[in-house]
Formats: structure tokens, C-alpha cells, sequence
């Protein structure tokens, strides 16, 4: 279907039409990454959605409301944050023990709860969509160069002059 629709005219004038393939030749990377923005895009609308629904669902279910839900349910217990996992963050970020504050700890506090959130939710939702599978009907896009633009090796004149640079980590 997307050959199909890169041999379509996207535009046309008196002596030669442009197909899209022709419209983003030089622009094939950039057009995937715009790509790949849509498709993030539209994946994380749908899943913001999926989420809302199955929690109306099991709120509608469970005769509550869906703040109910998360507070006495999902979020019952209070999420707190270990002197060890602090370090353990400030440890796997690379970040320099000496230049964080306490303003910036509590900030750091903060994220970690709202990760630690996430999860609970996410691991309630992953419980939940057990009982209520979802398709996701669309793909991420494909990346891969035409092969006639990749550089091949090739056999040249022996007696050519080449310096070959390895740069190593």
C-alpha cells in the first residue's frame, strides 16, 4: 500500500508529473521521522484513550467514580521514595551528588512518585486488559534506503593511495 501510494502524482504540469516518491528522494529520513512523530503521536492518543476507558469500565463496574477508583483502589497505599532509590537514580542518571539541593531533591522526590504512579496504574491497567484485549491495527513505519544509494564496497586500483582512520572507543 505505501509503494502504491509513493507512485501516486502529487503534482502535475504541462510536460511531467511528480510522484511522491520523486517529491521526497533527497528527504527520505526526514520524511520517516515525521513519520515516526505520527505514529508516537496517534499512540499515545490511543493508549491515553484505551486507558480511560477500561478505568471508566472497572469504575463503572465496581459502582464508583474513577477518581474513587485510583484513590481507594489503584493508589490506596502512599507512594514513597527510598533514600536508596534516590541514590540509585542519582547514581544511574550520572548526576553529581554535590550539585543537588535539597530544592532539587524534592523535586527528584517528585518525579520518582510520579514514576512510581505510573507504574501502579500501569500494572492495575496491565491486570485489567487482561480480561479486555486491544488491537492496535496500525504500524509503525519502516525505515530503509533504496539500495541503489547505499554505499558498496568496490574493488579499486591497487596502487591507489588510501588511509583508513579507526576511530575506537
Amino acid at each position: 500500500k505505501q509503494k502504491e501510494h509513493n507512485n501516486q502524482a502529487a503534482a502535475k504540469n504541462i510536460k511531467k508529473k511528480k510522484t511522491t516518491s520523486e517529491l521526497i528522494d533527497n528527504a527520505q529520513l526526514e520524511y520517516f521521522q515525521i513519520q515516526l512523530h505520527e505514529y508516537r503521536f496517534k499512540k499515545e492518543r490511543l493508549d491515553q484513550i484505551v486507558r480511560n476507558k477500561i478505568l471508566s469500565e472497572e469504575a463503572k463496574r465496581l459502582n464508583i467514580s474513577v477518581d474513587e477508583l485510583m484513590d481507594k483502589h489503584i493508589l490506596k497505599d502512599p507512594i514513597t521514595v527510598s533514600s536508596s532509590e534516590m541514590d540509585r537514580f542519582i547514581s544511574d542518571k550520572k548526576l553529581d551528588k554535590k550539585q543537588i539541593d535539597s530544592s532539587i531533591q524534592k523535586q527528584l522526590e517528585e518525579f520518582l512518585k510520579v514514576q512510581k504512579r505510573e507504574q501502579k496504574v500501569n500494572h492495575y491497567l496491565a491486570k485489567l486488559t487482561g480480561k479486555l484485549p486491544v488491537e492496535i491495527y496500525f504500524k509503525p513505519p519502516v525505515f530503509s534506503w533504496p539500495k541503489e544509494k547505499i554505499a558498496r564496497p568496490t574493488k579499486g586500483s591497487s596502487k591507489a593511495k588510501v588511509q583508513i582512520v579507526e576511530v575506537a572507543d
